[in-house]
């Protein structure tokens, strides 16, 4: 038989699981039946949930940026993850507890009774202002305080300022508003609770976010008489330039100053124009691969796509003027420099030069294609025929002898560049005019190596002084 003692505590506990089971009963049939009364006796809910059609409806709203999911700089659109806040009071979503076995909150489907109509002005698309990522239910206390989180994916406009590229930040603001309602029907606040001055930001390696600000306005619109309250909410954002400097920065800043090694390189080497045209290439190459990382706008001019600009005519210019040495050097030497040149590059004159500026080439014999006619240049006359006329090395203030010795320098000159006479003693003309050339070419490849080399510099301190200024 069994005992009496374990008949009374197997009834007891029959009797504290039926119990349970009850009062479980009864609270799921008063949750039921408060849900049933709320969305019976609501009525319409795109209507204001207020009593008294004078009264405001006040909304306090929060905006938490949590992810930036895309930034693409060519379109200006950011695209980010939110977590949204909204309190409001809705006078039909009130009970008293006493009447439903003491419950005080519920969880509703926000499309079930009114919600706020909260509008974004820079969102981007003709779909939904927010795409929520998951569905979620409002809570709805005793006294009519509804609170309702969400988690939204934002797609937004953010105008970018590219001059401090790639140490660029830009202000992305963020205007939430209720457009259907004015601001004597629908009030909008920031909700500055502690939960709303919480930093859970996540950094995506390309952007970093420094600051949050929000804060709420009044905004008057040409359309209305009255106002709208808006939310504003900037966000400050920061380029990561890690990787822009290692890999567009540094190679492009080294393969400017490897441009300059085109005019050191001497012209018989055979690789100057080769070495010109490979660098414009990889300079345009590096700046395409900049210009994909920009938007195309014409208000802000990064600074460093001036310095690509600079360096990119330098190499240019550095292709023309190597043809231009390169033909200066292998000239054959059958004219003489020009004088004029000569003294715009400091070249000094030849001593065969100066002997007949000064006079003293009267004692130079000439062969004159054959061995025993011999002449000497004070026997030219002016009409190139030997004479018995011998120049006085005097110099005469006669401007009448001055003229004639000078065109039979000049007609003697002719004659050993164009004939190839010898001159006793002393190299040939063509052989001195052709050294005169390759002089000229050298120091105009250290002339353009000057410039350019200056110009680079220039260009770099101020691009360095331009981006200190704007940061």
């Amino acid at each position: 038989m069994i005992p009496l003692r374990h008949i009374f505590v197997s009834s007891c506990k029959l009797s504290i699981i039926f119990e349970v089971l009850v009062q479980t009963s009864c609270e799921l049939t008063a949750s039921k039946k408060l849900a049933a009364d709320l969305i019976n006796n609501y009525g319409p809910r795109d209507v204001r949930p207020v009593k008294d059609p004078n009264t405001t409806t006040e909304v306090f709203f929060r905006a938490k940026p949590v992810w930036f999911s895309e930034f693409d700089e060519r379109k200006q659109v950011l695209t980010f993850i939110s977590l949204n806040k909204y309190e409001w009071k809705d006078e039909y979503l009130t009970w008293d507890p006493a009447d439903y076995e003491g419950i005080k909150k519920a969880q509703f489907s926000k499309d079930q009774f009114w919600f706020p109509d909260i509008t974004v002005m820079e969102r981007i698309g003709t779909e939904s202002a927010e795409v929520n990522i998951e569905d979620t239910v409002m809570t709805v206390n005793y006294n009519g305080e509804v609170v309702y989180f969400q988690q939204s994916m934002l797609s937004v406009f953010c105008k970018m300022d590219v001059r401090l590229f790639p140490y660029d930040k830009h202000e992305c603001n963020i205007s939430y508003l209720a457009y259907g309602y004015t601001m004597d029907e629908v009030e909008l606040h920031y909700s500055e609770d502690l939960d709303a001055q919480e930093n859970i930001i996540q950094k995506n390696g390309v952007w970093s976010v420094t600051n949050i600000e929000a804060k709420a306005v009044l905004v008057p619109y040409l359309c209305c008489p009255i106002p709208y309250h808006e939310v504003h909410v900037t966000i400050f954002i920061m380029r990561e330039s890690g990787f822009y400097v290692l890999n567009i920065g540094l190679p492009t800043f080294l393969l400017s100053f490897t441009t300059l090694s085109v005019f050191l390189l001497h012209p018989e080497s055979g690789e100057k124009i080769s070495l010109c045209v490979n660098n414009v290439l990889a300079l345009i190459i590096f700046q395409q691969l900049l210009s994909f990382s920009m938007p195309p706008t014409g208000d802000h001019t990064p600074v460093v796509a001036f310095y690509y600009v600079v360096v990119i005519c330098i190499s240019f210019l550095s292709v023309l003027t190597t043809c231009m040495t390169l033909g200066i050097y292998h000239n054959r030497g059958t004219r003489p420099f020009p004088r004029t040149l000569k003294a715009i590059l400091l070249m000094k004159p030849k001593q065969a030069e100066k002997e007949l500026t000064n006079g003293a080439a009267d004692n130079v014999i000439v062969n004159e294609g054959a061995p025993h006619d011999w002449i000497r240049l004070g026997e030219i006359a002016e009409g190139g025929f030997p004479s018995t006329y011998r120049a006085s090395r005097r110099r005469s203030s006669s401007l009448a002898r001055l003229e004639e010795r000078n065109k039979a320098r000049r007609k003697l000159s002719a004659r050993l560049s164009n004939t190839g006479n010898d001159v006793t003693g002393a190299a040939s003309p063509g052989e001195n005019y052709q050294h005169e050339w390759m002089e000229a070419a050298f120091r105009i490849d250290f002339f353009l190596f000057l410039v350019s080399l200056s110009s680079l510099v220039i260009t770099t301190i101020y691009c360095l002084l331009s981006l200190i200024y704007l940061a």
